[in-house]
Parts: C-alpha cells; sequence; structure tokens
C-alpha cells in the first residue's frame, strides 16, 4: 500500500477492482498462478484460474489441498466465491467463454501461448497482460569471486543454483547465459573452479529425469559445436554443461543445467545483448556505478529486473516491467 500511494491518493481518483480477471497458468513454472491470483485478491477480484492438464505433479495437489482447506475457515469463506480453478485441455469453446466472460487475461506461457489466447475474442474492453518468451543472464565479477573464501564460494554456488535449478533452467528469470568480467586466464580459472563446486550440489540435489535431458544436452551441444557455435565445453556429469561461446550472440538454452559462457572485459560490452527478449539480469560482484551503467544502457531497449544472484526467482508485484496491482485494477474519476 505504501509503495503504491501514488494510485490511491490521487485527488480526483477512486481505485477500484477491474473485475474478473482469467489467468492462463505456464506448464513450466507451475506455481506461477498463484502469485497473480494473492495478487489479483488483493485488489479485489473475481478470479478464474485455467491450469493445464499437464500439472499433475503432487505438490500442486498439496498447494490446493492446502488452499481448499483455509476456504474452509470462517475467515477465509468469503474468497470461495473469488477463486475459481479449472483444469482442461486446450479448448477453443471455453477459452473463448471465459475471455468474454473476463475484464482482464494474464497469459503467462510464452509466446506461443500469446498468440493462441490473443485469437480467443474478449469483451472489448478487456485487458491482456502477456507474458512472451524471455532470456535472462548473469555477470560475474571474477575477481570479487576470489575474495571469498571456501565456505562463501560454496554458498555462491548454491545461490546459482537455486536461481538456475528451480524449474530446470525454464523459468522466465533463471539464467541462461554467464558473463564473466576478468582477464581470458581469470575467466578459465575461474570456470574450473566454480563448474566444481556447483557440480556436486547439482549431484547432491538435482532431482530430474536425466534420461530425457541427457538426450536433450547432448543433441544441443553437438549443435554448437557443428554450427560452431563454441571453442570451449566443460562438462563432467550430465546435470552441469559449460560452453565457452565462441561468437557474442546469446543463444537460448535448452535447459536443465546447460550454461553458455562469455569472458568480456568491461560492464559496458552488456549493452551489445540487451534486447526486449532480455528479463533479468543477475549479478555478483558488480559496483553500485557498475549496475548503475546497465540501467543507463539498457533504458528504452530492454531488461525488466537487476537483482543479486540469488534473487532471480524472487516474485515482486512489478514483473516484466508491468505494476500488476495498477494493471488489475480500474480508476474512477471524480470531479
Amino acid at each position: 500500500k505504501k509503495e503504491n500511494t501514488g494510485l490511491i491518493s490521487h485527488k480526483n481518483t477512486l481505485l477500484s477492482p477491474i473485475g474478473m480477471v482469467f489467468h492462463v497458468c505456464p506448464a513450466n513454472v507451475d506455481t506461477m498462478f498463484f502469485y497473480s491470483l494473492v495478487i489479483s485478491l488483493t485488489m479485489g477480484n473475481k478470479n478464474i484460474v485455467r491450469l493445464s492438464n499437464r500439472l499433475s505433479d503432487p505438490f500442486i495437489n498439496f498447494l490446493f489441498n492446502t488452499l481448499n482447506e483455509e476456504l474452509e475457515t470462517n475467515q477465509s469463506k468469503l474468497f470461495r466465491n473469488y477463486i475459481s480453478v479449472i483444469k482442461y485441455d486446450h479448448n477453443e469453446i471455453i477459452n473463448t467463454f471465459f475471455s468474454k466472460l473476463c475484464d482482464a487475461r494474464l497469459i503467462w506461457g510464452g509466446d506461443n501461448t500469446s498468440i493462441t489466447f490473443k485469437k480467443f475474442v474478449g469483451n472489448p474492453r478487456c485487458k491482456d497482460i502477456a507474458f512472451s518468451d524471455r532470456n535472462s543472464f548473469s555477470i560475474i565479477k571474477v575477481s570479487k569471486f576470489y575474495e571469498l573464501n571456501e565456505k562463501q564460494k560454496f554458498e555462491f554456488a548454491r545461490l546459482f543454483y537455486n536461481d538456475s535449478y528451480t524449474f530446470d533452467q525454464l523459468g522466465c528469470s533463471s539464467p541462461q547465459s554467464i558473463f564473466l568480467i576478468g582477464s581470458e586466464k581469470e575467466s578459465n580459472d575461474f570456470i574450473y573452479d566454480f563448474y566444481s563446486k556447483l557440480n556436486d550440489i547439482v549431484d547432491k540435489n538435482y532431482n530430474t529425469d536425466y534420461g530425457s535431458l541427457a538426450s536433450l544436452k547432448f543433441n544441443n551441444m553437438f549443435k554448437d559445436v557443428i554450427e560452431d557455435e563454441v571453442q570451449k565445453i566443460n562438462r563432467k556429469s550430465n546435470g552441469l554443461i559449460f560452453l565457452n561461446s565462441s561468437n557474442d550472440k546469446i543463444k537460448k538454452s535448452c535447459g536443465g543445467g546447460y550454461f553458455y559462457t562469455y569472458n568480456i572485459n568491461s560492464v559496458k560490452q552488456i549493452k551489445n545483448h540487451i534486447s526486449r527478449r532480455v528479463q533479468t539480469v543477475s549479478y555478483f560482484g558488480l559496483s553500485k556505478g557498475d549496475v548503475n551503467v546497465i540501467i543507463n544502457d539498457s533504458i528504452g531497449l530492454g531488461i525488466d529486473r537487476i537483482v543479486p544472484i540469488g534473487k532471480s526467482l524472487a516474485f515482486d508485484y512489478i514483473w516484466d516491467g508491468y505494476n500488476l496491482c495498477e494493471e488489475l485494477s480500474s480508476k474512477k474519476y471524480i470531479l
């Protein structure tokens, strides 16, 4: 409330809910709908949440069981009329029905989902808040890494692991590339040291379908080599691959611990890699001045979030450049 006083305190404006909100949830980050649902509820809206039938993880059921238990209590029973959750496969009739019913649609899931749902005609006043395909990367000042002791280095590797592996590196804010500021020798030494520590954490904590991911990464690795996209590969296990890029072009990772690395001399070189596709830049060892360089160089070009490594997945009501509190409300002008 304090951060949004400008929405509330305008002398001629009364803030109101936007009405009914249709949440189209992504399959790659399966709990994302809960964040947008809570924000929409906070703004007083009623909500329809569309879940894919592909979401069958036990913790999703646990989440809904917990929610249903809360809605049975006297203090929360009001919200029963504000939350409707439905699971169904892609269905044009249902999607069109909900689109006509709602005053706003939050379309998660990337370009294809956004394009698909924009074909379903909503009511003329329906507001679309679409979240397209994004790319994120990390920037590490190598000299600052070597100021850490061994315990601190492992903690740094753990934070990077959390940013990257929580959603198999498929979250829009998970880093797919790593920019290393330092000399070529410093960067090579860092990769050797950091890879070893991160790989230990991956081996102990990363539980996923290694078979299909290993095959995907293996095919991508050969493709990158054949197309002369990489000049060196660091790979000791299927869970973690570092590929030293042979050019300045940022590539999209296949996920599951598949990182492109770039050696740069200055944070100013990041400007060449800024585009509308870049969502989150996570950093380590940068000064306030370095961060300001990124901010100034990205104005009007891209980048929605700049956060320390370890905070890539920290959700905020300001996301992808939208203030969702403002987007999910309407304003009555009174004179």
